[in-house]
């Protein structure tokens, strides 16, 4: 009588098959995976610059000024001021100040352009600390004026993709990109500066007072101005991932005239690609309180400057817009006393009648 014999495995052709079969699976799935993990996290960050932008309107209720993106306590911008007959007040801090010393941890103090960390030492005329205390938002947040030593409780300013800034375009000319170890920026702005995310920092010279004193320089973003001060909060900018502003600076926009960034923005318009997977785009908070994704590339986002034809556009091209975000803020007034808007020799008053400040 003749047994049956029974294999008790695989052959090597069902093996390959089998693998070949979980591979082609992995391929058809991975990018999927890959794109929902970078889903969810800008996801995480939508949530967190809508949370930023939240305690702006809040911090706008309390605020006598209804200001929503409020100075750093050491900006002391009441020192910010010309000296007149075109000499600066070498104790004006706050050429710049806005980009990221408004909310997170403490990041890198280098002793000259890199002053994001908290000293106890009383500041020098020379320059600022713009550490975690003093940072309007993170008293807003923490209820308290110390510094807090855990990390973990400033993720809400920590990008969970921050890959920091591209080293090979053009910067802007944020205060810090020129400092000897902004290398830094290129691995992660939240290690640099305790923020992943940026706010308007760009003035322009007021050509309109050079007959006074040619060193009156004027805001027209976000920085400082109040809450009825947008024309357009909707599409008005407030806080955003930090390689936005490189996109900005690189449009062929920014060098179809003059404009408030001087000759250098434009020169090569380049493709910046964002933290969360698409190239020319990026996440913002918005001054009615949304978040969202907006768009920025080479060429085409950007209405030309030159297109606005109104007072503001007097001398520089300052309308930064799109058609669904807008940097500018015009015809709204400018801010004043913003770095050195300057005082009169003779009468020691600030320019201007309607600006804030004044």
């Amino acid at each position: 009588m003749r047994t049956r014999r029974w294999r008790s495995g695989f052959t090597l052709i069902e093996l390959l098959v089998v693998v070949a079969i979980i591979a082609l699976l992995i391929s058809i799935l991975l990018p999927s995976l890959q794109g929902a993990r970078q889903q969810a996290k800008r996801v995480v960050s939508l949530t967190h610059l809508k949370e930023h932008a939240n305690y702006s309107h809040l911090y706008a209720q309390e605020d006598e000024n209804r200001i929503m993106h409020a100075p750093h306590k050491k900006t002391e911008e009441w020192l910010d001021r010309s000296a007149g007959n075109g000499a600066v007040d070498n104790r004006a801090y706050s050429m710049g100040a806005g980009d990221w010393d408004w909310g997170g941890k403490d990041g890198v103090n280098d002793g000259t352009l890199l002053r994001f960390k908290t000293s106890n030492a009383a500041r020098p005329y020379t320059g600022q600390d713009r550490g975690s205390w003093g940072r309007f938002m993170n008293k807003f947040h923490f209820k308290k004026d110390e510094v807090v030593k855990r990390e973990a409780e400033y993720d809400l300013w920590s990008d969970p993709s921050d890959a920091g800034m591209l080293d090979n375009v053009d910067a802007a000319n944020a205060p810090a990109t020129a400092a000897p170890n902004a290398g830094i920026f290129a691995k992660s702005v939240y290690d640099a500066t305790g923020n992943s995310y940026m706010g308007d920092f760009f003035f322009y010279k007021d050509h309109r007072w050079d007959r006074i004193d040619g060193q009156t320089y004027r805001r027209f973003g976000a920085y400082r101005r109040p809450l009825e001060w947008f024309p357009e909060p909707q599409r008005a900018l407030l806080y955003w991932e930090s390689r936005f502003i490189q996109a900005l600076a690189n449009t062929a926009e920014m060098n179809t005239g003059l404009s408030a960034t001087g000759g250098a923005f434009g020169r090569r318009p380049t493709e910046v690609p964002g933290w969360h997977g698409g190239t020319g785009q990026f996440v913002a908070a918005f001054a009615d309180g949304h978040a969202g994704v907006i768009d920025c590339h080479r060429e085409g986002t950007m209405f030309d400057p030159r297109d606005f034809r109104d007072g503001q556009n007097y001398f520089w091209r300052l309308h930064w817009r799109s058609t669904n975000w807008r940097y500018d803020n015009f015809p709204a007034d400018y801010v004043g006393r913003s770095w050195i808007s300057p005082i009169l020799s003779y009468s020691h008053k600030w320019i201007g009648t309607t600006a804030y400040g004044n």
